[in-house]
């Protein structure tokens, strides 16, 4: 990926985002990827307005094949934006807000272009008026999206296994000098029809990925904004940080953590010596740790200490009280924040997740019911008259042995007789 972004042409551009693309979804792309593959696809999107491939008077039955993938770039630019890594919660924002922009334009494209589905578009004009579903209607509209993907993702693979045997028997029927079979132009195995077939199916299941986006996006956005106004009230992002010595510093490392949304660390306490130990009942020191103690401070340790142990009776039953009290109200949040969890264990899956999981053991015990079947009919048929007889001798043979050393009757006793 060397050479500036802005120097490739528009099909470079789009196959360098669409790579990055498939390989984020696979996780095989870091976050130094994830950031080029958006500039490719942005270039590209930029192209494709400069160089006016997708006329807004024109439908999607009107587009060339070559010029139909395009009007995907901006969805594509979209999930890509959306999988940008960011480190706090203003910079996840704009992403959001520029996805969300994207969402809506390519929303847009599809409508003016009339490449939206009778449901997408009940759906869409929704959204527009901002009106809101019942839960029902919701649930009944994500279902039939979700068996349209799968319908759709079936199709696609259907239509790769065909490209794939078509390229084989071309690979396999070429001589040494023969044209590259799988060059278009030399009349090798790219299928115009499919090909088209192909872009109109991921058209339609990008629509109906966005039309679920957009209300995702939506609510992370509303999330981000309560809390970063929540933080604003709080006062949680400050614009100073300590240094090693405890002072506080401005400069680059408060402005780092002002971006990240966190508190700079507390400044270090004076090294006393004195968070080490512990005062028992009865007025005994106990060490709880080991600490550097400057050599400077150990005099003053050592008097500190000195007075902790000269305490009367009355102020270590005051130290007891707080610090059982404090121990109580701590248990008491603990209890509170166990309130609101469920008293049992949350299902791992959904139902038609399940239900999936059960069809495919069907349908796996199914083909090998029927394997079992098929192979011991054709090992019937492949025996002679003289093999079936004998072994019809034999089995009667067997069970007559059996009924001999377990006559009628001999498995019975008093408690359980022959009925």
């Amino acid at each position: 990926m060397s050479g500036s972004v802005d120097e490739l042409p528009l099909a470079a551009a789009f196959a360098r985002g669409l790579d990055v693309f498939t390989r984020s979804q696979s996780g095989d792309a870091d976050a130094d990827t994830i950031a080029a593959g958006t500039a490719a696809m942005r270039h590209a999107v930029t192209r494709v307005d400069v160089e006016g491939l997708l006329s807004p008077n024109e439908t999607g039955d009107d587009f060339p094949t070559e010029n139909l993938k395009f009007l995907m770039a901006t969805w594509y630019l979209a999930e890509l934006v959306s999988r940008s890594h960011t480190f706090d919660p203003s910079s996840r924002l704009t992403c959001l807000v520029e996805t969300s922009s994207l969402y809506e334009q390519f929303l847009t494209q599809c409508e003016q272009h009339e490449m939206l589905g009778d449901a997408a578009k009940i759906v869409r004009a929704r959204g527009v008026n901002g009106d809101r579903p019942d839960p029902a209607t919701a649930r009944e509209e994500k279902v039939q999206r979700f068996k349209r993907e799968r319908l759709i993702n079936e199709k696609l693979l259907a239509l790769d296994k065909s490209q794939f045997e078509r390229r084989r028997v071309a690979l396999a029927e070429a001589d040494w000098d023969d044209e590259d079979p799988e060059d278009p132009g030399s009349g090798g195995v790219e299928n115009e029809t499919e090909a088209r077939t192909r872009w109109l199916l991921l058209v339609e299941n990008a629509v109906a990925k966005t039309l679920d986006g957009v209300s995702l996006v939506a609510a992370e956005k509303e999330m981000l904004e309560r809390r970063m106004e929540n933080d604003a009230r709080s006062g949680f992002v400050t614009n100073c940080s300590y240094d090693e010595h405890g002072g506080e510093t401005g400069g680059e490392h408060a402005d780092r953590s002002s971006r990240n949304g966190r508190r700079p660390s507390n400044p270090p306490s004076s090294v006393s010596g004195m968070g080490n130990y512990i005062i028992q009942p009865g007025g005994s020191v106990t060490q709880i740790g080991q600490g550097y103690v400057p050599p400077g401070a150990r005099q003053s340790a050592a008097a500190q200490i000195g007075r902790a142990v000269e305490m009367s009776a009355e102020q270590l039953h005051t130290i007891q009280l707080a610090m059982q009290s404090r121990n109580s109200s701590s248990d008491r949040s603990t209890i509170l924040g166990k309130v609101f969890r469920p008293g049992h264990v949350l299902p791992t899956m959904t139902v038609e997740q399940h239900g999936e999981i059960e069809y495919s053991e069907l349908v796996e015990r199914t083909a090998r019911e029927k394997s079992n079947a098929a192979k011991k009919k054709l090992e019937e048929s492949l025996r002679s008259d003289e093999e079936i007889e004998t072994r019809a001798l034999e089995k009667s043979r067997t069970w007559d042995e059996f009924k001999d050393d377990n006559p009628f009757g001999s498995g019975n006793s008093k408690l359980r007789p022959c009925g």
